[in-house]
C-alpha cells in the first residue's frame, strides 16, 4: 500500500457525502475530534430528539416519529381523546359551539362586553380601595386606570389569545380540551426529527412504518386493550434505537460500518413491517368475530322476542288450521253460522 493510498472504508460516511461520494479524490477526515454517542437523548441531541408540540395533534400528527413504542401508544391515546371529544361535557359543548364562525363572533362580543362592564365597575369601585393610600391624587388615578385596563385586557385576552393560532374564540383546541396531565405528557414526549434526506438515506420505508404504526392505534380502545403488543413493541424499539443511533453518529462512523448498520436497519424494518401486518391481521379477525357475535346476539334476541309474541298471541298450526277450515265448511252446509 503506497503512501498516497486513501482507505475510503475508514473515512466517515458523512465526510464522503460532503466531499462528493465514494469516488471523491480528496477527503478531509476529522473523526479524531468526534465521539460515538451510545444513547442519544433530548439533552445530548436536541436536533434529533425533540419534544411534542400540541399543534401536532391538529397538523402533521402521522408524521411524528415516536422515540419508542411506549411513547407511540401514549401519544395516540391522547390524540384519540382530543379527536373524540365528549360533547356531553361543558368543554365539549363549548368546543362544538365554537366550531362555527358566527358562534365564535358571538362569544367574542359577549366576552368583550362582559369584560368591559366588569372593568368599569371595578374602575368605579377602585377609588374606595386606593383612597386611603398615602400617595398623591394623580398617582392614585394612574393606578386605578392601569388596574382597570389590566383587568379588562385579561378578560378580553381569552378570545384574543385564541385568535392568534386557532381563530377568534375557537375553543376546539388541544389547549382547551385536554387535561393538564395529558398536555404535560404530550409536550414531554420525545420524537425523532431528522432531515428527509437523512431519512431517505437510512431507510426509504421509514415513514411508511411510522404511518402504519399510527394507523393501528386509530382502532377502538376496547380492541387494542385485548391485543398483545410485546412482539411489535420489541420490533419497533429495536428499529428506532438503531435509527436514532445512526442519525446521531453518522458523521463519526466509517463508510463501511455505516453501510453494515444500514443493512441491519433495513432488516429490522422488514421485521417491524411483518409485526405491524401481524397485528393488523389480529385486529381484522377481532372485528370479524365481534361482527359475528353481534349478529348472533341479534338473532338470539329476535328469537326471544318471537317466542314472547307467540306466548302472548299463539298461532294455529297449519294442520289444526286445515281441520278447523273443514269443520267450518261442514257447519256451513248444515246452515249454521
Amino acid at each position: 500500500m503506497g503512501p498516497g493510498y486513501l482507505n475510503l472504508s475508514k473515512i466517515s460516511h458523512a465526510n464522503l457525502v460532503r466531499e462528493g461520494g465514494e469516488g471523491a479524490n480528496t477527503v478531509t477526515d476529522s473523526s479524531i475530534h468526534k465521539k460515538i454517542t451510545s444513547s442519544p437523548t433530548y439533552k445530548t441531541h436536541p436536533d434529533i430528539i425533540v419534544r411534542g408540540n400540541l399543534d401536532n395533534l391538529e397538523h402533521g400528527f402521522f408524521d411524528l416519529v415516536p422515540r419508542d413504542f411506549a411513547t407511540a401508544r401514549n401519544v395516540n391515546i391522547i390524540k384519540n381523546k382530543y379527536s373524540t371529544k365528549d360533547a356531553t361535557t361543558l368543554k365539549g359543548k363549548l368546543a362544538e359551539f365554537s366550531t362555527d364562525l358566527e358562534n365564535r363572533m358571538l362569544l367574542a362580543i359577549v366576552t368583550f362586553a362582559g369584560g368591559f362592564i366588569t372593568a368599569m365597575l371595578g374602575f368605579i369601585g377602585l377609588p374606595f380601595a386606593i383612597g386611603p393610600l398615602p400617595v398623591a391624587e394623580p398617582i392614585k388615578i394612574t393606578i386605578g386606570v392601569i388596574m382597570s385596563m389590566a383587568f379588562l385586557f385579561s378578560i378580553v385576552g381569552i378570545p384574543v389569545y385564541k385568535s392568534e393560532q386557532h381563530g377568534l374564540c375557537n375553543f376546539n383546541t388541544p389547549e382547551f380540551l385536554l387535561s393538564r396531565k395529558d398536555k404535560k405528557a404530550f409536550t414531554r414526549a420525545e420524537f425523532v426529527s431528522v432531515p428527509r434526506a437523512v431519512t431517505e438515506r437510512l431507510d426509504p420505508c421509514h415513514l411508511v412504518y411510522v404511518h402504519n404504526l399510527h394507523a393501528i392505534f386509530t382502532n377502538d380502545e376496547d380492541i387494542l386493550d385485548t391485543l398483545d403488543f410485546s412482539e411489535l413493541r420489541q420490533a419497533y424499539d429495536n428499529y428506532a434505537d438503531l435509527f436514532v443511533f445512526l442519525s446521531a453518529n453518522e458523521e463519526a462512523i466509517s463508510h463501511t460500518l455505516y453501510h453494515d448498520y444500514r443493512e441491519e436497519l433495513r432488516r429490522r424494518g422488514t421485521r417491524l413491517s411483518d409485526e405491524i401486518a401481524a397485528v393488523n391481521t389480529l385486529i381484522k379477525k377481532h372485528k370479524e368475530s365481534r361482527t359475528e357475535l353481534a349478529r348472533a346476539q341479534h338473532e338470539i334476541t329476535q328469537d326471544m322476542l318471537d317466542a314472547d309474541a307467540l306466548r302472548a298471541m299463539p298461532l294455529v298450526s297449519p294442520e289444526k288450521a286445515h281441520i278447523t277450515a273443514n269443520r267450518t265448511a261442514v257447519d256451513g252446509d248444515s246452515g249454521t253460522c
